[in-house]
């Protein structure tokens, strides 16, 4: 003789298996019902469903910084800073520029030469960040879709089924009745 328990609380919605009754492993024996359970399960959905939604914006977030910060480092292209500077001592030698304006530009070469590098290690940082940020995003991903699904596997549990081929010698539950887990 087995004792056959439930694993969720509900109240008994029908008696499948009848006393006597022949069974294969597996056959239903009863079906519980819990409305708790199903609205805990949708909210479980819904707040998945939410989380996915930030998931996606934060990626979001996050390829909108790398591309300002690839627009930045493209506007402060090497290059175009040399010929901007070369061009300006040029014009100093013809006669067309002050020491005072090479002096100007020069700094401003400098600096923007600065501001081009530290833009060139921002990207890098940033990419290496994002690169974490999105294999973390993909992780809380994953565990939040496990977590949804152990959740709605418990309304697997609704239904008792045989443990194993047998007759049932009774049955204590009635159609009806509320039962805890475990009993």
């Amino acid at each position: 003789t087995i004792k056959i328990n439930t694993r969720e609380a509900g109240s008994v919605e029908s008696i499948i298996g009848e006393e006597g009754s022949l069974l294969q492993q597996g056959d239903t024996i009863i079906v519980l019902s819990n409305p708790d359970l199903l609205r805990s399960i949708e909210d479980q959905r819904d707040e998945w469903e939410k989380q996915m939604i930030t998931y996606q914006e934060q990626e979001i977030e996050m390829e909108q910084k790398s591309l300002n910060l690839k627009q930045q480092a493209l506007t402060n292209n090497y290059e175009r800073l040399k010929k901007s500077i070369a061009l300006d001592r040029e014009e100093f030698q013809m006669g067309l520029k002050s020491k005072a304006q090479l002096q100007v530009a020069e700094d401003e070469y400098n600096y923007k030469l600065k501001n081009a590098a530290l833009q060139q290690e921002s990207l890098r940082h940033d990419s290496a960040v994002t690169m974490i940020r999105k294999e973390l995003i993909r992780n809380d991903r994953e565990r939040e879709r496990k977590k949804y699904e152990r959740t709605h596997e418990r309304l697997n549990n609704l239904v008792v089924t045989a443990p194993i081929k047998g007759q049932i010698s009774f049955v204590r539950v009635t159609p009806g009745q509320q039962v805890s887990s475990g009993e």
